[in-house]
């Protein structure tokens, strides 16, 4: 297809989900290498990203519908202790869009998502008739600001990894600066600069490349008992380390860290918390020769206080038989019937052979206690 005005080359992305999933054996071997030259490219950037203005620009997303989770067991619904509601195969004309990194749906309706390429992200999800995703609507991207309301150009400094909202405000956390940023927010977006949340990540320094990878609002219950914290942020630990997460409470003026166990070789992504107040970590791990996996584990809440060293059950562990790319984002939600559900986001490192996906999770209704 020739590339005219606005419109690009039809590549893997831009193919329906349920084609795809049929090659996958087929291009197993070639995905796998992309994924892991994505990966480490990302990892290894250093050049800045082109100008870009502040303002809002749409992003006319295209949501292809995955039917299946499983590529061997195309009716199976139930994965570890979660049912799968239904994922979107996500791409858009909009060369900013992808690369997400963090995801918040409070409402299960209205979403935004931040990308490790300095990008917010916001639209509506559209529902069919049996509450399945269908597809992302009113599509909107805007850049992070610096403070005198610019784009933010610097890669160090626009490495988004987690987005959390507390009232009227966005934060986030940054990788290769180990930071959190506060935000004034409205209508998805953030509507103003942003400014440095909480004292300093204390020494030893976090890696460069594997800085604060989550961050997650806790609940408000919780507050008092941990010394008056907002945030949780957790590192994404090293690949080489067998050494336990560094994580730490964050408020205003004021930081305390504690641990969370290492298990396998995963490496932390995301973070959100349950309505019953426990934590739910997303961890991913690649392998060049097996490819991507992903692990949502469960950390009860009462077990976090300041100096402890945590640990968490398995709720679900999915790997390269199943529709997943590089999962990094998480979002738990409650739906108007009170089902508490779990979306994920995938970051395809604006590489062609990987996908921008948009997987939704239901816990069932007889049960984990969630509530």
């Amino acid at each position: 297809m020739e590339q005219n005005g606005n419109e690009r080359l039809v590549v893997l992305g831009d193919l329906p989900a349920n084609w795809r999933a049929s090659r996958s054996l087929a291009l197993l071997p070639i995905l796998t290498i992309a994924f892991y030259s994505g990966f480490l490219s990302v990892r290894a950037q250093t050049v800045e990203p082109p100008q870009v203005s502040a303002a809002y620009n749409p992003a006319d997303i295209q949501s292809y519908r995955i039917e299946s989770l499983s590529l061997d067991e195309p009716d199976r619904t139930r994965f570890g202790s979660l049912d799968f509601k239904g994922g979107l195969a996500l791409t858009s004309r909009n060369t900013d869009f992808g690369a997400l990194s963090g995801l918040r749906m409070p409402d299960g309706r209205s979403l935004t998502a931040v990308a490790d390429t300095g990008f917010w992200i916001a639209a509506e999800l559209d529902r069919d008739d049996q509450s399945a995703p269908s597809r992302f609507a009113n599509g909107r991207i805007t850049p992070l600001q610096d403070g005198v309301g610019g784009a933010v150009l610097q890669k160090w400094a626009a490495d988004i990894e987690g987005i959390t909202f507390s009232g009227d405000r966005a934060f986030i956390s940054t990788e290769q600066d180990a930071r959190v940023l506060v935000f004034p927010f409205k209508d998805g977006l953030p509507s103003g600069s942003g400014a440095l949340f909480g004292p300093p990540i204390p020494a030893p320094r976090l890696s460069y490349s594997f800085g604060l990878e989550a961050v997650a609002t806790l609940p408000v219950d919780q507050r008092a008992r941990l010394g008056g914290a907002t945030l949780v942020a957790i590192s994404e630990g090293q690949p080489t380390s067998s050494q336990p997460l560094r994580a730490f409470l964050i408020g205003e003026g004021q930081i305390a860290e504690f641990q969370i166990e290492r298990s396998g070789s995963y490496l932390t992504t995301d973070a959100d918390f349950l309505p019953s107040g426990d934590l739910v970590l997303l961890e991913r791990h690649f392998s060049p020769v097996e490819g991507p996996h992903m692990r949502i584990r469960r950390i009860a809440v009462a077990d976090i206080v300041p100096g402890a060293t945590v640990d968490g059950t398995t709720l679900m562990e999915l790997g390269p038989r199943h529709q997943i790319d590089n999962m990094e984002g998480i979002s738990v939600f409650t739906m108007p019937n009170g089902e508490v559900r779990v979306a994920l986001v995938s970051d395809n490192n604006q590489w062609l052979l990987q996908r921008t996906l948009y997987l939704e999770f239901a816990f069932p209704a007889a049960g984990l206690r969630v509530d």
